[in-house]
């Protein structure tokens, strides 16, 4: 999947992050919606490509500790991204099943 291309499996993603947040206080929610939908794409996807504003985006979220530099021996060679651990609580504490491509 190219980057910036919203497949099915990335808009059934993004619709249970809106139900799943919806009439949530916004000091309850954790993640911006840009935050939380490439947190997705990292996960189906770790090698994509970023425009600027993505870039932004995944500034804020390797400020939060949320993504880390795919350096490991267990990633794969092409991740350039990946969640951390906190980063992974925070999609599982939201109940989205989310698989790598």
């Amino acid at each position: 999947m190219r980057f910036g291309t919203k497949g099915d499996g990335t808009r059934q993603v993004e619709a249970a992050l809106r139900r799943a947040t919806r009439g949530m206080a916004m000091d309850r929610i954790p993640l911006r919606d840009d935050e939380l939908s490439l947190l997705c794409d990292i996960v189906q996807s770790p090698s994509l490509h970023l425009t600027a504003a993505k870039r932004l985006i995944l500034d804020r979220l390797l400020e939060r500790q949320l993504v880390e530099p795919a350096t490991g021996p267990q990633d794969p060679a092409h991740a350039r991204y990946r969640l951390t651990e906190q980063g992974q609580a925070m999609i599982d504490g939201l109940g989205i099943g989310i698989t790598e491509s």
